[in-house]
Order: C-alpha cells, then structure tokens, then sequence
C-alpha cells in the first residue's frame, strides 16, 4: 500500500468546523451524482469534480455507519454523515482545501476517515480515504509528537517576542516606579544611607540598554530591594515567574535553610528526604552563594528574619520540569545527594483558624489567617469553652496578615477595657511648603481604640506564639495585645512589615507595592524593620524540626502553666498532642472541623430560629436583611449563615452524604442570597429545618 501523507482525520459523528443545518436524508441522497463501495481498512482514491456528491456505501466497521457523503465545492470539501440521533438526520460539516495540506486532525474517539485533499485540473478533486483505526491512530500519535513540537516552538517564540520590551516602556515605568516611591513611601528614615535621587541617575542609563523583560524586571527587584521593606516589592508579569518549586518547605535555623516540610507525594517515593535536613548546595553550587549573589539583591525583606523567609522561598522554585541535584546535611553532619525535580507540588492547607481544648486547664488557638471573618466568627463560637478554660495560647506563626480588624475582633473579647490599636501616621506632601524649604509634614493617624465585647470578657492568661511568618495584620494583632500588657508574646521575632500598599502598574503586566503608612506601638516603638520582639525569645533547631518537636509551643505551655498557676503539667506531652492534632487535620488535608459547631450556631440563633426559618420559607429577604442589620458585625453572618448551613447539612444527611468533607465544606458555605434563594426552593419542605 502506497505511503500516504499526513491526512486530515474526520471522526463519523462529530467534527468541527464550518457547519451548516443538517439536510434531510432525501435532500442528500437526491442530491448524489456517484455511488462507490468502500471497504473498511483499505485505502481508496477518488477524482471528482466540483459540485459532485459522493456516496460511500461502507461495509461491516466499528461505528457501524453504513454511509457517507463527500461534496467538493470551490473552495472547500463538504461531507455529509449520518447522525447518531436518528436515521433520517445527516450532518453536513466542510473545511477550506488549504486545511488539508500535509497534516490530519483528530475528531473523535471511533473509527476515523482519514482523508488528503488536493485539487486538480480543470476543476477536479483528488481524495484519499482511509477507514482505520489503528493505522490512523499511529498516524495520530505521530502528529501530536510534531503537533507539541511545533507548539513548543511557537511557546518559545512567543515567550521570546514578550520577553522584547522597547526602552519607551522601561523608561516609563521605571520612572513612574521611582516618582511614586519618592512622594509617598514611608521609611526613607529608615536606609539614611540611599539617595534617592542618585538611585535615578544611576538606574536611568541601566534601564536604556537594550535587554529583556525579563532582566528588566530584575533590574526594578534590585532598585526597590535597596529600600529594605518588606512591603514595598515588585511583582514581574506572570509569565516570568516560577510557580514550580522542589518538593520541600524551608525555614531558617540560624540563618540555614532547613526542610520543615515534604511534599506527600515525594515522601513517599523518597523516604530519605525528611524534615530536618539542611540544604546545603544546589546543582553544585553553595547555598549560601546563590542566596548572597542570586536572590538576596532582589529580594526586599525589611529584617532578616524576613529576607530568609522570602528568599528560601525563591530558592526553591524553578522550571516547571526540570530537575536539581540538591546536597543536604542532616543534623548528625551525614551528607547526601538528592535528585528533585521541579512541580507543583500539593501540600495539605491548614484551616484559617484552629481550636484544641487540652483539658480544662489550657486552650490551643492557631490563627493562620485574617483574610476573613471566619476567624473571628469561629472564636465567637468557641468562646464559652475558652471561658471554661484556665490559660488561653493563640498561635500566629503562620499568620500572612489580612485585614487587622478580623484580629481586633478576637482581642475584644479579651479585653474588660479599651485598649488601643498601632499608632500610625503617614507623609504628607505639600508642593508649596517644599518650594518655601519647610520640612516635609507628616499626617498623624494615631490610634483607635478596641473596646471590649460583651459583658463576660475571657481575662485569664494568655500566651501568643510569635515567629518569622507572624506578617502585616497578624503582628497588628500581636501588638495591640502586646502594648497593653494582656499577653506574653512566646518564640521569634515577627516579620517587622506592615502597613498600606500603594499598588501601581507596570509594563507587560507586572504590578509594584509602596508601603504609604507608618505603623508603630502606641507609645511610638518601632517595630516595623526590626519586628516583634517576644518576651521569652525560643528558636527551633534544626534537631527539633527533625524528630518533630515545636520547641515553641513546649515553652509557652511552660509560661502560661505557671502564670495560670497550674501545677504537675506535663509540657513535653501537651505540646505533642496539640502537634499530633494538627498532623491529623493536615493529612485530612484540612477535612475537619470543630465538633459540635453547627450546633453552637444554631444555640447562637435559637430564639431567633423560628422568625428567621418563616421568612426564608416566604422568601421574604428584605425581612432577612432587615434582621441582618440589626445584628452585631461580630455575629450577622453566623446567624443568618446558620440556617442555610444546617438546611445544606440535613439535606445531605438526608441523601446519605453527609461526611467530613461535607462538613468542612459548609464552614466555606458562601453566605451569599443568591445562594440561599438556590438552596431554597419551592420543593423544599422548611420544616426539615426544625427536626
């Protein structure tokens, strides 16, 4: 059998295309000018002319068609098969000759027509037809491996052509960068020794020469780091940075950067690669090297403390794909090679907010986020066991910060009096007070004040755990309490960032942050560039991390035990079980939730229960509404939300669904009206709610 060219492949009963309405069976078979037989798994060819209509009359085949029609036009081929919903129906679908040309498509998992067009003289067609699946499934496979290749090439040409950017753009973004980092950043007090205006005339002639978006965006990194906040950063345009990472989550032990964390799925195919061990070199080359020459010039962290927490990060990521020889030293000093390869790895996500009552004396919080009020609303519902309790730690030392009124929320039910929040001022520019050579004014913000909730606050001790990932919100939070004297902060220094971005645009996408606001304690302390500074300082060590002891939690059991007067505790084993805990939810992979909290909404709401249920059963929402405004913030949407959580919650325990992801997943319930109007419908029974 002749060789054929790569040939368009036409699925039996489903293409794409130029589509016209299906014709009737009649309408095509009326319209047939050739008859041919076809025998399936040979290869047929066939000259017509234009406006001939072909039928093929097949035998015995896998999709079990017995015809179809071929129609050369002017320009392009049409063909007619029969439809798979009824035997009167056809489907006419055509594509240009030109699409024909030395390549052949996939259109659909059955058995194939595999067809090369060309046309001929005197308005003739020449086509090639073959019906079989495997020959025309090898055909295919070899076409995706050219197919890929051909789009790795236009992959790499695109990249290419956005990776050009003309000096007009880097000119005006560096300068529009620099001009909103001259009038409104907040720290230049902080780094006396840069000169903002020589940072232009140095950078200008930098920024002229021809280079790449990407070395372009690298240069604005290094310009902004040289200011040393860690709120003031620039973000490339997405294509130019690296969302694959090695399998492996670090945190500085003396400035070393040790895996705190292993990927799942790496951990089991790599038993060696354990928690604990430092990494020393990669590809050959020191750590310590790449991080002084690599990333730490780019990098703008405020402390140290932060530098190393962003930089270990951008050490470990890379192209997607590739691969790393990565030298670790365990804590013993054995040395080994590790061959890592560069993905998106999954790693179970830790809940906002975490609650574990270890006994009656003493209760564990871990705040892992301020992004929402689920964390304020879900202390709210645990706060009579917390009352119960005789000493109160709350967790902050993977808290990314948020809005810190989520933060506030919490501290006032600490509280038994107003207590006052960060101090906080911010420049303010003058065009006419500059030109006179008045010194620059600052707008003073002061502080606001928390006030205390409700009448029966929590006054017992607490203890508040402090590290390098306590950022922005979270050590507003930490510093409120801190200020006033209600907690003891227990581990690292925060991150020592916070305040209000200004966000710009860039060229090419890419995006930068100015921090315009001057957060302090009350009394006027710095922290911001310095960070927290905790009570009792306690560090991790590399051994620590290795057999899976939080150091940190095992000293503030320690503290709060003897501020809360509680004897013969037994610290090693409480911090254990809390950490035992935590390991349980993180392999559920976050798929738990605090027992009993659906019904503690409910308790919440109970003597509104009935009013509220009525009115969603009429659908009557601006009642709804009406009621919602008339709530506290703290617990509107715990109250309105309740009904429509446990309204999902026993329609699934109806429907035999009700399992823990279901349960996690209607604490994420979005309490949105739509919604409820969705879940809500005329067929549904309300009073379910009240069984």
């Amino acid at each position: 059998m002749k060789k054929l060219l790569p040939v368009l492949i036409v699925c039996l009963f489903a293409c794409t295309g130029q589509v016209s309405a299906a014709p009737s069976l009649e309408d095509v078979r009326n319209s047939v000018t050739i008859e041919q037989t076809y025998e399936f798994a040979t290869e047929k060819e066939l000259v017509v002319k234009k406006g001939d209509v072909v039928r093929l009359m097949l035998n015995e085949n896998p999709s079990r068609r017995k015809e179809i029609f071929l129609s050369p036009k002017d320009d392009y081929l049409q063909w007619y098969f029969p439809s798979r919903w009824g035997v009167d129906q056809y489907s006419a679908t055509g594509k240009k000759y030109m699409y024909f040309k030395d390549y052949f498509r996939e259109m659909g998992p059955e058995t194939m027509l595999n067809m090369k067009v060309s046309e001929g003289p005197n308005e003739t067609v020449a086509i090639k037809l073959l019906m079989d699946y495997k020959k025309n499934f090898s055909r295919l496979l070899k076409l995706r491996g050219a197919q890929a290749e051909h789009r790795r090439k236009v992959k790499e040409e695109e990249r290419r052509q956005a990776n050009v950017i003309s000096v007009d753009e880097r000119l005006a973004g560096f300068v529009r960068l620099w001009s909103e980092i001259k009038y409104n950043f907040a720290f230049f007090d902080q780094v006396p020794e840069l000169d903002w205006d020589k940072v232009l005339e140095e950078y200008l002639p930098k920024i002229q020469k021809e280079q790449t978006t990407e070395e372009y965006y690298r240069l604005l990194e290094q310009c902004v780091a040289c200011l040393k906040d860690g709120h003031t950063t620039v973000y490339p345009p997405g294509n130019l940075r690296h969302s694959a990472s090695l399998p492996i989550r670090l945190t500085a032990v003396n400035r070393k950067p040790i895996i705190s964390e292993v990927a799942e799925a790496a951990a089991r195919a790599r038993p060696e690669l354990k928690a604990g061990l430092e990494i020393t070199h990669i590809d050959g080359r020191p750590v310590s090297e790449i991080l002084e020459k690599d990333i730490y010039p780019y990098e703008a962290g405020g402390t140290p403390q932060n530098h190393d927490r962003r930089a270990f990060r951008r050490l470990i990521q890379g192209e997607k794909g590739s691969e790393a020889i990565v030298r670790v030293r365990s804590a013993d000093g054995q040395a080994s090679e590790l061959k890592l390869t560069y993905l998106w790895w999954r790693y179970p996500q830790p809940l906002r907010f975490e609650y574990y009552n270890l006994g009656e004396s003493i209760a564990y919080i871990a705040l892992n986020s301020f992004s929402s009020n689920e964390v304020s609303s879900l202390f709210g519902i645990v706060f009579d066991e917390i009352q119960r309790t005789k000493g109160l730690i709350i967790d902050v030392r993977n808290n990314g910060g948020g809005s810190s009124n989520h933060g506030y929320a919490i501290i006032s039910y600490l509280i038994d009096k107003p207590i006052p929040d960060s101090s906080w001022k911010t420049r303010k520019y003058m065009p006419a007070f500059r030109a006179w050579g008045r010194e620059e004014q600052w707008y003073e913000g002061g502080y606001d004040m928390i006030e205390p909730y409700g009448e029966n606050p929590y006054l017992g001790p607490v203890v508040v755990l402090t590290g390098p990932g306590t950022v922005s919100a979270a050590e507003d939070f930490v510093v409120a309490l801190h200020a006033c004297g209600r907690a003891t902060l227990v581990g690292e220094k925060t991150a020592g960032t916070t305040g209000q971005p200004l966000m710009i645009n860039l060229p090419r996408g890419g995006r930068a942050r100015i921090c315009t606001k001057r957060d302090t304690y009350p009394d006027g302390r710095e922290f911001v560039g310095v960070g927290v500074i905790p009570d009792v300082e306690i560090h991790p060590t590399q051994k620590s991390i290795a057999v899976g002891r939080d150091a940190v939690l095992k000293k503030a059991i320690e503290v709060l035990a003897k501020q809360a007067g509680i004897d013969s505790i037994d610290t090693a084993a409480l911090s254990a079980e809390v950490a035992s805990q935590r390991r349980k939810i993180l392999a559920q992979d976050g798929q738990t939730t605090i027992i009993g909290i659906l019904e503690k909404i409910l308790e919440k709401a109970k003597s509104e229960y009935n009013w509220l249920a009525a009115a969603y059963a009429k659908k009557d929402w601006q009642a709804v509404e009406a009621y919602g405004d008339n709530l506290s913030d703290l617990f509107r949407d715990e109250l309105l939300g309740a009904f429509q959580v446990e309204f999902r919650r026993q329609l699934l325990k109806a429907e035999g669904r009700l399992n823990q992801q279901a349960e996690y997943d209607l604490l994420k319930f979005e309490r949105r009206k739509k919604e409820i109007e969705t879940f809500f419908g005329d067929e549904i029974n309300m009073k379910n709610l009240h069984r």
